[in-house]
Order: structure tokens, then C-alpha cells, then sequence
């Protein structure tokens, strides 16, 4: 069952991936290191890590940007609409 969520103004649909799984994505895309996304989430980098990994493999990438493009390109996530509702 796919649902929609927003994290950090971005649409994330779950389904293909887990909610925390998108929500890691939402930071990826600021550019934020695993660190940063950790300290935000209320987990450890380790976990963080481990979440990015498991993100790669279901898509089939092999790096953080390809892994921004494909969740893009496939509809996993979608930018804010600027001034939208």
C-alpha cells in the first residue's frame, strides 16, 4: 500500500520504501551528511548508514546522488511546489 507523507517540504511516497527509509532521503537531498541526518532523526549514524544501504540496494544505485535521482525520477519523491499548496 503506497501512502504520502511530507518531510522537510517534500512529498514522500512509501510503499517501495519505508517511511523512515524516505525520511532519510528528504535530509539526503539537503546534502546533509549521515551525521547530521542521524543527530536530526534521533538515531545513530550507524543506523543511518545501514538505512542508506538498504535505500541503495532496493533501488539498484551505487551512490548517494544516483540513489536523489532515481527516488526523483521513479516518483519516491517529489520537490515542493514553489508558493503551492
Amino acid at each position: 500500500m503506497k501512502t504520502e507523507h511530507i518531510y522537510n517540504g517534500w512529498k514522500a511516497v512509501t510503499g517501495v520504501l519505508a517511511p523512515r527509509e524516505t525520511e532519510v532521503l528528504t535530509h539526503l537531498i539537503k546534502g546533509e551528511s549521515n551525521k547530521v541526518i542521524a543527530k536530526a532523526l534521533g538515531i545513530s549514524p550507524h543506523t543511518t548508514k545501514k538505512t542508506l544501504k538498504r535505500v541503495m540496494y532496493k533501488l539498484d544505485t551505487y551512490s548517494r546522488t544516483e540513489t536523489l535521482a532515481v527516488a526523483i525520477q521513479r516518483g519516491i519523491l517529489s520537490p515542493p511546489v514553489a508558493g503551492g499548496k
